[in-house]
């Protein structure tokens, strides 16, 4: 399950990287896309509390910190990133 996770968090990593280059090409004043990239940067930042939150203490609760837990957590993690992932690949594609 570690091993998904970290392959969900490298493509992550790869689309938040191009979203952030498609935003320092695009043809608006530096000003607009500024606020616009703080705007992308602050919102992977709410995303990443909401992962934890939703995939941490919630988790555990859900599972009654029973034994399967750990792989709870891992996959929680992994496909709410993949989700992630498949959202900002949908608005800022890969060229």
């Amino acid at each position: 399950m570690h091993k998904a996770l970290d392959a969900a968090d490298a493509k992550l990593n790869t689309a938040y990287k191009k979203a952030l280059s498609n935003i320092d090409q695009d043809e608006r004043p530096q000003d607009s896309k500024a606020a616009w990239k703080t705007q992308f940067m602050a919102a992977q930042r709410a995303w990443i509390a909401f992962r934890d939150a939703d995939c941490g203490d919630l988790t555990f609760s859900e599972w009654n910190n029973g034994s399967g837990i750990t792989a709870a957590l891992y996959a929680c993690k992994s496909d709410k990133t993949v989700q992630r992932t498949d959202d900002i690949l949908s608005r800022y594609p890969l060229h």
